[in-house]
């Protein structure tokens, strides 16, 4: 992890306030334990590029055990200004999560709400093409999915991906 930490910094010696490598440094610290830095990251991350989805998501996970109204209401300003699909997504999960933590449940389940169907939106329009789409990111190798109709048949996707005659990597 230092190494790493190592080459991010180098990587803002030659690009200075890169809000990638900011992040980046901001979750090594994370995982190094280095909570202050971490969220200083981070925070120096939004700063540089608040249209930047991962260091929220961070600081959101940071913030778990002291949950911040300002917090909150950056957030809520990140998801409305999002672009990108996939960073809405992202910015609406950390913001039930955090909105969760602060005891808001039924905020919290609107924000999830919506962070499943933005997700939802990317899949496929109909219950079987979800679950082929799932069955193949989840263990490619296992042939054709299930013949199935609802989405609750996604357990029968998980039991053959998961079995022994598939070879591939373990679903993630």
């Amino acid at each position: 992890m230092e190494e790493a930490r190592e080459s991010f910094c180098a990587a803002l010696r030659v690009h200075p306030n890169h809000p990638e490598a900011l992040h980046n440094i901001g979750s090594t610290e994370l995982s190094l334990g280095n909570i202050e830095a971490a969220r200083e990251s981070c925070n120096a991350a939004i700063l540089a590029d608040p249209g930047f989805a991962p260091p929220y998501s961070a600081l959101s996970n940071l913030l778990m055990e002291a949950p911040d109204p300002a917090w909150l209401g950056l957030l809520q300003t990140a998801l409305k200004r999002a672009d990108a699909l996939p960073d809405k997504v992202l910015l609406a999960f950390a913001l039930g999560q955090s909105l969760e933590r602060a005891g808001d449940m039924g905020n919290a389940f609107s924000a999830f709400d919506l962070g499943s169907a933005l997700q939802h939106s990317t899949l496929g329009a109909s219950p079987q093409k979800q679950v082929e789409d799932l069955c193949k990111v989840s263990r490619p190798c296992c042939g054709a999915p299930p013949a199935i109709g609802p989405l609750s048949d996604w357990a029968t996707c998980r039991s053959r991906s998961s079995s022994s005659a598939c070879p591939g990597p373990a679903p993630r």
